[in-house]
């Protein structure tokens, strides 16, 4: 019996022992409750605004704990120990600022690693490690964007991006050290002579190609892809793409060939370029596929 009373008054004290220490808290906003003091980690429930809570220990980084997870309140403190870039939305694409290194407030995360964080401009998604990417298939990884040859191959995996450029390129730190790979990876093959342009359009200063593969770097509007090739990046429409014509034209049977049709101005889509007869385009016409003269010279 003793030692029955002896273990009641135990559990009796540290019971009291724990909510003396325990601080009523109530919520004036809705907040997540989180499984540890990471905004990257699962949300457990929301609390609503006006229910009270018992706060059991408060981190010096912002973190309270509670019963079934953490809070916080104020956004918790984060350490970026390199120059990060952060972004209007939860996309690489969004507007980009630079920071240097720094302690940051962050408000809320991804269970893929993002953060939500307070600046000077705004509140901004980056990540610790790098914006995670999902790379869905082989990609190459480079020296640099001026690269020609690919110093390695991986399988697909998530990585995270450490810088990025307008144009797709973005930097890695891998096995072998940091490497720049495109963040859309594509290699589409043409199987055929083609010419690539400055602009996304058929214009004058077009670049002749031979068959090959090319690595897609973005994929524009009707039909246009943005490539990187060996005399720098090009726009190619390798599965057709729209061209106005302004006057009234003849279409032929083939460059320089048999008059088939006349037609009035129009919009027209190209199927093919002629790289023999430089400012001849295969159209689609009513009367079948036809070439058109274009005065591109």
């Amino acid at each position: 019996m003793k030692k029955w009373l002896a273990l009641f008054v135990f559990g009796m004290v540290s019971l009291f022992a724990t909510s003396a220490h325990a601080e009523s808290y109530e919520t004036t906003k809705t907040l997540k409750v989180y499984e540890s003091r990471s905004f990257n980690s699962p949300v457990k429930k929301e609390l609503q605004p006006g229910e009270r809570v018992y706060v059991t220990n408060q981190h010096p980084s912002g973190w309270w704990k509670i019963s079934g997870g953490f809070i916080a309140p104020e956004g918790a403190k984060v350490e970026i120990n390199r120059t990060f870039e952060a972004f209007d939305w939860i996309n690489m694409d969004s507007a980009k600022y630079v920071f240097g290194p720094q302690t940051v407030i962050a408000r809320d995360g991804t269970l893929r690693g993002e953060i939500l964080i307070d600046t000077y401009l705004g509140q901004k998604w980056t990540s610790v490690n790098g914006m995670p990417q999902i790379m869905k298939q082989n990609f190459a990884a480079y020296s640099s964007p001026e690269a020609k040859n690919p110093d390695a191959w991986f399988a697909p995996q998530t990585v995270n991006i450490l810088q990025t450029k307008e144009n797709g390129w973005s930097l890695i730190n891998t096995y072998l050290g940091p490497k720049w790979i495109v963040r859309y990876p594509h290699v589409e093959h043409i199987n055929r002579d083609f010419y690539a342009y400055n602009e996304p359009k058929y214009m004058h200063h077009g670049v002749k190609f031979s068959a090959q593969s090319v690595r897609v770097l973005q994929q524009g509007e009707n039909g246009w892809k943005k490539i990187k090739v060996e005399v720098g990046e090009k726009w190619i429409a390798p599965q057709g793409s729209y061209y106005h014509v302004p006057n009234v034209f003849t279409a032929f049977d083939q460059p320089f060939g048999r008059a088939i049709g006349t037609f009035a101005p129009q919009t027209v889509f190209v199927v093919e370029e002629s790289t023999t007869s430089f400012g001849w385009l295969k159209i689609r016409t009513y009367l079948g596929d036809s070439w058109i003269r274009t005065n591109r010279n």
